[in-house]
């Protein structure tokens, strides 16, 4: 899809001391729903000292380099087209330092949220995907390849050509090396799972095909965390990958590095959050990684190929601060209103604490809705026959959701601003129909035990329940994220406590993010212990 005039819901046209606080959570099979509609952000900027007034094309600070011959003229930094941004306001002024946090030294999320690019984007409304560094994305008839067109005249953070040169090293060194990826990534492969091909035919065009229609990849695509994979810069990377490094000199900095082989190091290098040196496309280029001072800086990229609507490059903020604290160091700088912009890390245990003092701090709370922030998901195509049938068992399922208490998980663990209901569509999703998450809600552990004894699944002599010779015990595979919304351990022991007096036994068992995508991809695990996402509601429809 290619519009003549793209755009964006903006990242850096907020006012000062407003950040963003998701209104939903989960509980297990149900889920503790969004109890507030999705609200605008405010127009306005966070100001500062980058000056240029409001008629002004680009920072002064660019404007000083350019003046003296360390950087070149805006016009050509910028691509041929620009992405034009999605303005809410027209009085935003270059300047100003946007201060967040974080609660650990190697997550990404505000570089994702702040300095990502992509080949697509989500539109402004969300209602589908426009071009962001392509000019034009088109797929073809049966969605079986995807045509790229990139903006001519892009540019690297360090003043280098961005070409097609870039996308096929991404193809064929990245994708197509055992080494680095050894199994095809859900997010780039054909549904058959075989990975695509990459063709370019010239430096701005290249065809990507699949070996069968993929209608889904855009949707990958709009995905920071997916999308930014495909945007790597092969000059820089080249020296540190097996198939184009000197051995010798790759050898040495392996060694200088304490790594063992040269994947790790290639992983470190492409690592745009904790290696200044990698060159980005994003907004921002990271200036001070946050180890080991315990803060990270982000500088303005002088090359970013977005302009407003007025044809001013973006961004409007000079750079961003990101601070490593733990949880109740975040939750008091954000009640003092020194965060001026954060979702990430904020906890609902905190949430009366943040709305008795947004007033007096000058800051605003934004809530809007999500399905939940964490769903416990049997495995549905379980390796056990016997588990399997368990599980799609509609009556079990049921079953369990009795078996919790949600009102209490929403008092202890959310302050009590959750509603409940299932793990499922909200009303400003296209999927939503009137009723669709209010079943199965009420705490009754007695019609739970009845639904068990109805499928079978008999007590034994500890009281734990035997299906077919199983017993019903199994294990919950979560990732124990300190930076979510709730605590998962603490909301899967209730739920362990509440199940248990069922005859139903649960193990928690944290995991990190890898070995948690190992178990996912080869379908190794009883019950998931996940957020639940909007997005995968057409990507993993089985909801």
């Amino acid at each position: 899809m290619s519009p003549s005039t793209p755009h964006q819901t903006p990242r850096s046209q907020l006012r000062r001391r407003t950040f963003l606080g998701l209104a939903a959570a989960a509980t297990a099979l149900p889920a503790l729903q969004a109890c507030s509609p999705q609200e605008p952000l405010p127009p306005g900027g966070p100001g500062g000292n980058g000056g240029g007034g409001t008629a002004a094309k680009e920072a002064t600070s660019l404007t000083q380099l350019v003046d003296s011959g360390e950087l070149p003229p805006l016009e050509e930094r910028l691509p041929s087209t620009p992405a034009v941004a999605q303005s809410h306001g027209s009085d935003a002024a270059y300047g100003g330092t946007l201060r967040r946090a974080t609660l650990g030294d190697t997550d990404t999320s505000n570089l994702l949220a702040l300095a990502g690019a992509a080949l697509i984007e989500w539109s402004g409304d969300g209602q589908g995907f426009i071009p962001d560094v392509c000019e034009s994305f088109e797929p073809s008839e049966d969605f079986s390849s995807y045509t790229i067109k990139l903006r001519e005249g892009l540019k690297w953070s360090d003043g280098e050509p961005f070409i097609t040169a870039d996308l096929m090293f991404f193809f064929t060194d990245w994708l197509g090396n055992k080494t680095i990826v050894p199994s095809a990534p859900y997010w780039v492969a054909s549904p058959d799972k075989s990975l695509p091909t990459a063709e370019a035919s010239d430096e701005h065009t290249l065809t990507v095909t699949f070996s069968m229609p993929n209608p889904l990849w855009p949707k990958y695509l709009c995905n920071p965390a997916v999308g930014t994979q495909f945007i790597k810069p092969a000059h820089y990377l080249r020296e540190f990958h097996a198939d184009h490094a000197d051995k010798g000199a790759r050898d040495a900095a392996v060694a200088e590095a304490g790594l063992d082989t040269w994947d790790k190091l290639f992983a470190l290098k492409d690592n745009a959050w904790t290696n200044p040196e990698r060159p980005v496309l994003g907004a921002y280029v990271l200036d001070q990684p946050i180890i080991p001072s315990g803060t990270a800086t982000m500088k303005r990229n002088p090359y970013y190929y977005k302009v407003d609507s007025e044809s001013r490059q973006l961004p409007y903020i000079d750079d961003i601060q990101v601070q490593k604290l733990d949880r109740s160091a975040l939750d008091l700088r954000v009640s003092n209103g020194d965060i001026d912009f954060q979702a990430y890390g904020l906890s609902f245990g905190a949430a009366q604490v943040y709305l008795q003092n947004a007033d007096a701090n000058n800051y605003q709370i934004r809530r809007w809705e999500d399905p939940a922030v964490l769903g416990l998901l049997p495995n549905l195509s379980h390796a056990d026959p016997v588990v399997r049938e368990l599980f799609n068992l509609t009556d079990f399922r049921v079953a369990l959701s009795h078996a919790i208490n949600r009102d209490t998980l929403n008092k202890t663990l959310m302050g009590g601003i959750g509603v409940v209901a299932q793990a499922t569509c909200v009303e400003s999703d296209e999927y939503w129909t009137s009723g669709v998450g209010e079943q199965y809600l009420d705490f009754d552990q007695d019609k739970a035990a009845s639904l068990l004894d109805g499928i079978g699944a008999t007590a034994g002599p500890d009281g734990t329940r035997v299906f077919k010779g199983k017993p019903l015990d199994f294990v919950i595979m979560y990732v124990d994220n300190a930076a979510g919304a709730i605590k998962p351990t603490e909301a899967f022991n209730s739920v362990v406590a509440d199940l248990a007096k069922i005859g139903v036994k649960l193990f928690l068992r944290p995991v990190d993010s890898q070995l948690y995508a190992q178990s996912r991809s080869s379908n190794d695990f009883d019950f998931d212990g996940t957020p639940v996402p909007r997005s995968y509601f057409d990507l993993e429809p089985v909801w």
